[in-house]
């Protein structure tokens, strides 16, 4: 389980990349922060789900030797 961490985001700015261990700590450089950037607004953000989409597995089967059938579709010469 990953442990909770806040960050400090400026609205109008890229995403935060720094993860501080408390709320305090994240107040604490969100106001440091909005002293040197008086008329920026800045937010302290709560990480409350951890989501990761890992790779599906990938299946392989065998094809059978026979050819398909020549339809319309596939006999057109149109290679889609």
């Amino acid at each position: 389980m990953k442990k909770k961490f806040w960050m400090v985001w400026r609205e109008g700015s890229y995403g935060a990349n720094y993860q501080h261990p408390s709320l305090e700590a994240a107040a604490d450089e969100a106001k440091r922060l909005c002293a040197q950037n008086l008329t920026s607004d800045f937010y302290v953000l709560e990480a409350v789900l951890h989501l990761r989409a890992d790779t599906p597995p990938i299946s392989v089967s065998p094809v059978s030797d026979e050819p398909i059938e020549e339809t319309k579709e596939t006999g057109d010469g149109i290679p889609f």
